[in-house]
Protein backbone atom coordinates (compact mmCIF):
# COMPACT_ATOMS: atom_id res chain seq x y z
CA UNK A 1 0.00 0.00 0.00
CA UNK A 2 2.78 2.45 0.88
CA UNK A 3 4.40 1.86 -2.53
CA UNK A 4 1.13 2.85 -4.18
CA UNK A 5 0.80 6.01 -2.10
CA UNK A 6 4.39 7.10 -2.67
CA UNK A 7 4.46 5.81 -6.27
CA UNK A 8 7.77 4.12 -5.45
CA UNK A 9 7.59 1.31 -7.96
CA UNK A 10 8.96 -0.05 -11.18
CA UNK A 11 6.80 -1.47 -13.97
CA UNK A 12 7.65 -3.53 -17.05
CA UNK A 13 5.79 -5.71 -19.51
CA UNK A 14 6.17 -9.37 -18.67
CA UNK A 15 8.14 -11.48 -18.97
CA UNK A 16 11.32 -9.86 -17.70
CA UNK A 17 14.79 -11.37 -17.69
CA UNK A 18 17.25 -11.28 -14.80
CA UNK A 19 19.02 -8.10 -15.98
CA UNK A 20 15.70 -6.27 -16.31
CA UNK A 21 14.56 -7.49 -12.89
CA UNK A 22 17.77 -6.15 -11.32
CA UNK A 23 17.25 -2.82 -13.08
CA UNK A 24 13.71 -2.68 -11.70
CA UNK A 25 14.97 -3.30 -8.16
CA UNK A 26 17.45 -0.44 -8.61
CA UNK A 27 14.62 1.94 -9.53
CA UNK A 28 12.66 1.43 -6.30
CA UNK A 29 14.03 3.86 -3.72
CA UNK A 30 12.73 1.91 -0.71
CA UNK A 31 14.66 -1.19 -1.82
CA UNK A 32 17.97 0.64 -1.52
CA UNK A 33 17.81 -0.17 2.21
CA UNK A 34 18.22 -3.85 1.26
CA UNK A 35 21.73 -3.16 -0.04
CA UNK A 36 22.84 -2.82 3.61
CA UNK A 37 21.83 0.21 5.61
CA UNK A 38 23.21 1.52 8.91
CA UNK A 39 25.14 -1.63 9.66
CA UNK A 40 22.36 -4.04 8.77
CA UNK A 41 23.26 -6.98 6.54
CA UNK A 42 22.31 -6.73 2.88
CA UNK A 43 19.23 -8.54 1.67
CA UNK A 44 19.25 -11.27 -0.94
CA UNK A 45 18.68 -9.02 -3.96
CA UNK A 46 19.68 -11.81 -6.36
CA UNK A 47 16.86 -13.97 -4.99
CA UNK A 48 14.47 -11.03 -5.24
CA UNK A 49 15.40 -10.54 -8.89
CA UNK A 50 14.92 -14.25 -9.59
CA UNK A 51 11.49 -14.11 -7.89
CA UNK A 52 10.49 -11.23 -10.19
CA UNK A 53 11.62 -13.22 -13.23
CA UNK A 54 9.67 -16.27 -12.08
CA UNK A 55 6.52 -14.31 -11.30
CA UNK A 56 6.70 -12.53 -14.66
CA UNK A 57 6.77 -15.87 -16.48
CA UNK A 58 3.17 -16.47 -15.41
CA UNK A 59 2.19 -14.04 -18.17
CA UNK A 60 3.47 -16.39 -20.86
CA UNK A 61 3.30 -19.87 -19.34
CA UNK A 62 1.60 -22.78 -21.05
CA UNK A 63 -1.70 -23.45 -19.35
CA UNK A 64 -4.71 -21.47 -18.20
CA UNK A 65 -4.45 -17.71 -18.72
CA UNK A 66 -3.43 -15.80 -15.61
CA UNK A 67 -5.61 -12.72 -15.17
CA UNK A 68 -3.88 -11.47 -12.03
CA UNK A 69 -0.94 -12.46 -9.80
CA UNK A 70 0.28 -10.89 -6.59
CA UNK A 71 2.72 -11.64 -3.80
CA UNK A 72 2.23 -9.47 -0.73
CA UNK A 73 4.36 -9.42 1.23
CA UNK A 74 7.50 -10.94 -0.20
CA UNK A 75 10.08 -11.03 2.56
CA UNK A 76 13.68 -10.51 1.45
CA UNK A 77 15.95 -12.50 3.72
CA UNK A 78 19.66 -11.83 4.36
CA UNK A 79 22.02 -12.31 1.42
CA UNK A 80 22.27 -15.97 0.47
CA UNK A 81 19.05 -16.96 2.27
CA UNK A 82 16.50 -16.20 -0.46
CA UNK A 83 13.03 -14.68 -0.27
CA UNK A 84 9.79 -15.92 1.27
CA UNK A 85 6.31 -15.29 -0.11
CA UNK A 86 4.07 -14.81 2.92
CA UNK A 87 0.86 -14.51 0.89
CA UNK A 88 0.26 -15.01 -2.81
CA UNK A 89 -2.75 -14.87 -5.10
CA UNK A 90 -3.15 -16.07 -8.68
CA UNK A 91 -6.45 -15.54 -10.48
CA UNK A 92 -7.00 -17.48 -13.66
CA UNK A 93 -8.71 -15.74 -16.59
Amino acid sequence: MLAEILRDRSIRLAPVDLAEAKAMIGEVVALKTLAGFRGKPPGDLDALAQALVSLSRLAVHDGPAVAEAEINPLMVLPKGEGVTAVDALVKLG
